[in-house]
């Protein structure tokens, strides 16, 4: 048969043909990309309470993105005068990477020295004072790896190479395999990224107890896992959170609000002896009177603000619900 004569759209009907690129094959899985997901959303979890507890700040860290790619792809990627931190994880073997951006890197200099933790001007090279200051942090988030892998295998990592310098760090060939978990970290004042690269060395030793360890977790019952709350807690009591209590409101007209002057009084709908909405968080939760405490005024709390209540037994009647239908 000549080609001219080839049936070309039936073909073309077919399901969709993938290339595949021997030179960057897949070595992980839809579902080790899940697992290494949740593996690092719980270090994540660990590191917002050391964070948080050392900059004496509210600190948000979230996982964007699980990758694999090429080294090589991963370098182009970083910005310049990233961070670069190499560990070693015995007993896995091969190293971890962990890289920082430089305007978060210098964010949180600036907050550990008591700014407000901004970074606005260019990216440079971290000063000796600064890396000094960088390496006792990554030295805390290290724990945290260990405690987020203490219960799958005892690890003790180390810090092996420090570098402020891209060209300086060469963790693996660059054509080899690598899984790089991009996490977000959200100060007061500014925000940027920080990466985990796991190279395939270390993914085949941790990937099957990662497995295995999540996989028995999920078959756990609720009552084992209601025992780790008493440890979230301990975890969880350092992390400052931000208290605000509403005085009272008003309502003026607008030609008043343009005439007010330094002198004039607004007077508040609120008594002397009314109770005040405490905030927790942006969120009201509790109610208070005002008074003294030595010198300084304070807040007498005298209930828990309705609606939480009305919030729980709305939660509770839909757990029984869902309960009943299941049953």
């Amino acid at each position: 048969m000549k080609d001219k004569d080839m049936n070309y759209k039936d073909a073309a009907a077919g399901p969709a043909v993938e290339l595949y690129d021997f030179r960057r094959p897949d070595t992980i899985s839809k579902e080790h990309e899940r697992i290494l997901g949740i593996f690092a959303g719980n270090f994540a979890r660990y590191m917002v309470g050391t964070l948080s507890t050392q900059l004496r700040g509210m600190t948000r860290i979230g996982v964007e993105s699980v990758r694999e790619m090429e080294y090589q792809q991963f370098m182009h990627e970083l910005p310049a005068h990233s961070l670069m931190v190499v560990c070693a994880v015995p007993p896995l073997d091969g190293k971890i990477l962990f890289t920082l951006d430089p305007h978060i890197s210098l964010a949180l200099v600036d907050q550990l020295l008591g700014g407000p933790g901004e970074a606005d001007g260019p990216a440079r090279e971290l000063t000796e004072i600064e890396m000094v200051l960088l390496r006792q942090v990554v030295k805390r988030l290290l724990l945290n790896l260990r405690e987020t892998l203490e219960n799958i295998i005892k690890v003790e990592p180390e810090i092996e190479q420090f570098e402020a310098n891209t060209a300086y760090v060469q963790l693996v060939s660059s054509t080899v395999q690598v899984v790089s978990v991009l996490f977000k970290i959200s100060l007061s004042k500014n925000s940027g990224h920080f990466r985990m690269v796991l190279p395939y060395q270390v993914m085949k030793t941790l990937l099957p107890l990662l497995q295995e360890h999540f996989w028995l977790r999920s078959k756990s019952s609720s009552s084992d896992r209601v025992k780790s709350s008493p440890e979230m807690r301990r975890l969880a009591a350092n992390i400052p959170v931000e208290i605000s209590v509403q005085l009272g409101a008003a309502e003026i007209a607008l030609s008043d609000l343009l005439n007010l002057a330094a002198g004039d009084y607004i007077v508040l709908k609120s008594g002397r002896h009314d109770e005040l909405p405490i905030y927790v968080a942006g969120r009201k939760y509790l109610w208070g009177r005002l008074g003294r405490c030595g010198e300084a005024y304070a807040v007498a709390v005298t209930r828990w603000d309705d609606t939480l209540a009305e919030e729980s037994a709305a939660q509770a009647a839909a757990a029984t619900a869902a309960n009943d239908g299941a049953g």
